[in-house]
Formats: structure tokens, C-alpha cells, sequence
């Protein structure tokens, strides 16, 4: 597996959907083939803006609305309660990604850079194969610049955005007076577009940023690995291993430098599938109950969502896979070695390269095979409990 000029188009086409939006701390360079980080200053100002109204038209008012229903201080109707369920901790998601991407940004970008000049250096072998990752990219990149048109649309026409909600909530406990009526119509009719889209355009543009930014680091990384496994049958001569090891070395670096950011990517990733369950819920059991116009906006994300977990923690399990196989093929080779010893002192030296999904310096676990399955089957769990839930 290599990055394919095809992996490339995804950030190309990002690019082309994404253009006209305001500079954010992670950005793609089309010319130099790059990510690039743009530190927060005064200058960034509209984005700082974009994100306070992501905060304020999505996941306060969902927030507020969702506690008021918990604490029985106001009936929602199940249709509008579970769009601003589903809102509430996707917008809280991309929140904290954007405080991480915004502090620790640069460790991503150095990561995914590295790790690709690291791909450059190495001779590619194998045959040339179709390239159904970067099919699935391509098209889960054009989904996520045509969704905020779709979602914005059906929103407003359904009167079910958060904006909406909170301002009937707003009404029934304070009743406004007649003379604010021209602030309420300019509110509601030109600002309220306006803001739910420049929300879901934020929110689209950063999971695809992450996901076409994760898969082609990862691709770089199991590529790296899988370079060192076809040469590893010339573990035994001094210079190859030597050589071998040297690039091991710089692979550990790279991924100890930004296990912070990295791990904490992982777990958020991993707390994105539960957003899937809800999302599950409304698409197979209120197809009768939510209005049409925004329950075809349901499915979509139903498929998006998994299929982001479909292409990167097979990824990221192969990291730990791969290194498994290669520290096997090293001892294997050391039975030819003159340099014994030695060799197997680097080795000791050399831990096994793996990924974990923990939060800042506290790590929980490291992904493996198994850790898919697990996951998978917890998802699907929750969603079959959801489903035969007698009050669903």
C-alpha cells in the first residue's frame, strides 16, 4: 500500500470545496503536496469568529435543550429531540478537535509530513492495484462538501435547528414583546441561515480534513513498515540491519513526538462511533415520525460515519500488526548473522510500534486486531438495545 496520485486527489478535491472558507490552523498546501499549520493570532480572527458561531447557533442552544428535556423543564417532541441529541455531541466533538488541532496542531501536521517524506526515500515494489481507498476518500471528501448544502436546507425548511428550538423555548418562558419584532425578523430569516450553514460547513471541513489527513499518514506509516518487512530478510549483514534499525528509529520518534496528540485523536475518533448509535436509531425506527425533508439527511451521516471508522482504524491497527510480523522476520534473520550479539541488543532496544487510544499522557489501550471487533460489536449492542427499547 502506497500514497496513490488518486489519495492525493481527496486533498485536491478538499481544496476545491473547502477553498472559500477562512484560514484554519490546519490547512493542505495543493502545491507542495503538504499539510501546513497556521498558528492562532490576530490575524485569524475570522476563524476564531467561525468557531464562536459553531459554539453558539449548534451546541449551546442543542445543549440547553437537551438538559431542559432530561430535567423535564420542557416537552420536545421525539423528532426534535433527538436531531438536537444527535447535534449536540457532534458539535461538542468538533469543538474539542478544533481546541486540539488549535494547541497541539502542529504535532499532527509533523507527523503526517514526516511520515510522507519517509514514503518518498523507499523503493515501491509490487504490482500496481485498483486503489479502493482512494475511490472511498474521493467520494467521502465530496459528501462532506455537498452535506452542509443538504443538512442546512432540510434543517430551516423543517424548522428543526437548534436555532429554531431555542427561540420557541425562549418564547414559552419569556414571551416577547411586539416592539422586537423587526430583531426577531432579521434574526431568524437572514442571520439563522447563515449561521446553521457556516456551522456545518465547519463542522464537514474538519472531519474531512481528518480523515484524508489520517488515512494518508497512516498509509505512509504501514508503507514504512511494510519497506523494512521486504528488506528484512537482509536483517543478517551488518549494514542492512544497521540501515534497517536507523529507519525504525525515526519511525518511533516520529510517532513518541506526537503520541499526545495522536492518542487523543484516536479516542476521540473512537467516541465519534457512538454518535452512530443514535444516528442508527433514527434511521431505522423513525422513519414515520421524523419528517421526510430531514429524515433523508439521517442515512447519510449513518453511512459517513462508519465508513470514516471503516478506512482508518484498519489503518491504525496495522501499525501494531505489521511491527508484530516485523520484529518476527529480524529474529528469524539473526540466525545468519555474524554480528549476534549486537543485533539482538538492538532489538531488545527496539520496542514494538504501536498505537493507543488514551486522553493527553494516559493511555488505555493499543489497537489491535481485536480492538475492531470489540468496538463493532459494542456499537452494535447499544443500537439493538436502542431499537427494542419498549418507549422507541
Amino acid at each position: 500500500m502506497e500514497v496513490t496520485p488518486l489519495k492525493w486527489r481527496c486533498l485536491d478535491r478538499l481544496t476545491t470545496l473547502f477553498g472559500f472558507m477562512v484560514t484554519n490552523p490546519i490547512e493542505y498546501d495543493a502545491k507542495t503536496r503538504r499539510l501546513q499549520f497556521n498558528q492562532v493570532s490576530l490575524k485569524m480572527w475570522p476563524y476564531v469568529c467561525s468557531i464562536a458561531i459553531l459554539f453558539l447557533s449548534i451546541f449551546l442552544p442543542s445543549l440547553v435543550l437537551v438538559m431542559f428535556k432530561l430535567f423535564g423543564l420542557l416537552h420536545i417532541p421525539l423528532a426534535n429531540f433527538m436531531v438536537v441529541l444527535v447535534l449536540t455531541p457532534i458539535s461538542g466533538v468538533i469543538l474539542l478537535l478544533e481546541t486540539i488541532s488549535t494547541v497541539l496542531g502542529y504535532k499532527f501536521v509533523g507527523l503526517i509530513n514526516n511520515a510522507i517524506e519517509l514514503g518518498k526515500k523507499q523503493e515501491n515494489s509490487g504490482p500496481k492495484r485498483s486503489d479502493v481507498l482512494g475511490c472511498t476518500l474521493t467520494a467521502a471528501v465530496t459528501t462532506f462538501g455537498l452535506y452542509p448544502y443538504i443538512l442546512t436546507g432540510f434543517l430551516l425548511h423543517s424548522e428543526l435547528d437548534p436555532l429554531f428550538q431555542f427561540q420557541q423555548l425562549i418564547i414559552h418562558y419569556w414571551p416577547s414583546p411586539a416592539n422586537i419584532s423587526i430583531p426577531k425578523f432579521v434574526m431568524m430569516t437572514i442571520l439563522r441561515p447563515l449561521l446553521t450553514l457556516c456551522s456545518t460547513l465547519q463542522i464537514c471541513r474538519l472531519f474531512a480534513i481528518f480523515l484524508c489527513g489520517g488515512a494518508i499518514g497512516s498509509v505512509s506509516l504501514l508503507d514504512s513498515i511494510k519497506y523494512m518487512e521486504r528488506i528484512s530478510y537482509r536483517f543478517w549483514i551488518h549494514s542492512y540491519a544497521r540501515v534497517i534499525i536507523h529507519h525504525h528509529s525515526m519511525t518511533q520518534i516520529l510517532l513518541q513526538w506526537s503520541s499526545n496528540m495522536f492518542h487523543s485523536l484516536v479516542a476521540i475518533l473512537k467516541l465519534c462511533g457512538l454518535v452512530s448509535i443514535p444516528l442508527n436509531y433514527v434511521t431505522l425506527k423513525m422513519y414515520g415520525l421524523m419528517p421526510f425533508r430531514l429524515y433523508i439527511a439521517f442515512p447519510i451521516a449513518c453511512v459517513l460515519l462508519p465508513l470514516s471508522h471503516q478506512i482508518l482504524l484498519p489503518l491504525l491497527i496495522g501499525v501494531y500488526e505489521g511491527e508484530v510480523n516485523l520484529h518476527w522476520n529480524w529474529k528469524r534473520a539473526l540466525r545468519f548473522s555474524g554480528y549476534m550479539k549486537y543485533l539482538v541488543r538492538r532489538i531488545k532496544a527496539t520496542r514494538i510500534l504501536r498505537l493507543y487510544c488514551g486522553v493527553s499522557e494516559f493511555n488505555f489501550y493499543f489497537l489491535k486486531k481485536s480492538t475492531k471487533l470489540k468496538y463493532q460489536y459494542a456499537i452494535l449492542s447499544y443500537t439493538i438495545s436502542a431499537l427494542l427499547s419498549e418507549k422507541g
